[in-house]
């Protein structure tokens, strides 16, 4: 093991460069004895590490694998077809065992955590000193189309130590598949990132204020919702930051509804995104209501927080609820839209700020280390 104490797999739904979230947050604060590998999964069109690429102490490969679905005639096939299933599957996990030992984690003593619910079979057969899932959001929901999710969460879920949940709502779910010890460990915010005050950016500052403003993935936005705001306030502007998912997604509806008001930046560098939203006067999570949103905990609420701004949003989880002492809960969209002036006269920064201090990663991160360091005794 070199100079590494512990070794950590961890099998991430989502690359280590799409957007900085959880694990990453979580990941890059645990202690340098500790040697991780992290196993991301292939996107079409964008980067990959199939020859590892490491930082500091953080391996990251990126191994194509199974993930079916409806979405497309390829994930169709591939969900429909056995024969190439089973070889995406069995060739995923050939290269996987390749990195695995290559890289030195090999053998029993290791931590295995998971939140690619896709990788349950193959990460319920390795071996490993303490086993446990990570349910950052409603993962079965997001693979309902994939006829074997369900089943390989459950084989991983029978060989773990315990779970780790953002949200009252996730728990709950995953205990009616089966019984696990859990541990509430939510998302956070990297505090003094997000509160201390940044440079503007130039393409900000020639966007007209008042700004009401949302920074995260853009293919979850309610475009009723939003077109309702960009009526509502047609002298405000309305600046949308992130990566979409589905290509085209915003850009085509402000095309086709023709709202001057409405400005999409793209993804911003997560080092240069606090000098954006430090700029908003009203930041909000304009997501649809579904059976995903129940269970939401989002970052961007505590960033949106440690920057001191006024936030409006929907009694999405009860997480939302918990807060609404210095954040705007609406019931439906209208009340949602009216909330938005309200939000502007609010002057509670500091209020604010105090909230989002302790929901830093860094007690985030020591919460989790504590909680592995008991099941490895």
């Amino acid at each position: 093991m070199g100079n590494y104490k512990r070794r950590m797999i961890w099998f991430s739904e989502i690359r280590w460069d799409f957007l900085m979230t959880r694990k990453q947050q979580i990941l890059k604060r645990f202690p340098k004895y500790w040697k991780i590998l992290f196993i991301e999964p292939v996107v079409l069109g964008k980067k990959t590490h199939f020859i590892p690429k490491r930082e500091n102490n953080i391996y990251i490969v990126t191994i194509p694998y199974l993930r079916g679905s409806n979405k497309n005639f390829l994930s169709k096939f591939i969900s429909n077809n056995g024969i190439v299933s089973v070889f995406i599957k069995t060739f995923g996990e050939l290269i996987a065992l390749f990195w695995i030992y290559i890289l030195g984690f090999s053998g029993k003593d290791k931590v295995v955590a998971l939140s690619s619910i896709h990788w349950g079979d193959f990460a319920s057969k390795l071996k490993a000193k303490v086993k446990f899932y990570d349910c950052n959001d409603d993962h079965l929901k997001f693979a309902e189309n994939c006829p074997w999710a369900r089943e390989f969460l459950l084989r991983y879920l029978k060989t773990c130590n315990f779970m780790t949940y953002v949200s009252e709502e996730l728990d709950k779910k995953i205990q009616e598949i089966c019984c696990i010890e859990s541990f509430f460990v939510g998302n956070g915010v990297d505090f003094e990132h997000f509160n201390k005050r940044k440079e503007s950016p130039e393409v900000i500052q020639k966007i007209k204020r008042p700004i009401i403003g949302y920074a995260g993935t853009i293919d979850y936005i309610d475009t009723s919702l939003l077109s309702l705001i960009a009526e509502k306030y047609k002298d405000f502007s309305i600046v949308l930051i992130g990566p979409e998912i589905r290509g085209t997604f915003i850009i085509n509806f402000i095309k086709k509804e023709k709202y001057p008001n409405i400005y999409y930046l793209g993804k911003i560098d997560y080092e240069d995104l606090p000098g954006f939203v430090q700029n908003f006067d009203v930041a909000i999570i304009p997501f649809r209501k579904d059976e995903i949103s129940k269970s939401l905990n989002p970052n961007k609420l505590y960033e949106y927080l440690a920057a001191g701004l006024p936030v409006v949003t929907m009694d999405y989880s009860a997480k939302f609820r918990e807060l609404n002492n210095v954040i705007y809960v609406a019931r439906d969209r209208e009340e949602f839209v009216e909330m938005i002036r309200k939000a502007l006269r609010d002057k509670k920064v500091e209020e604010r700020s105090e909230t989002a201090k302790g929901y830093d990663w860094n007690m985030k991160t020591k919460q989790l280390i504590e909680i592995i360091q008991n099941y490895l005794c």
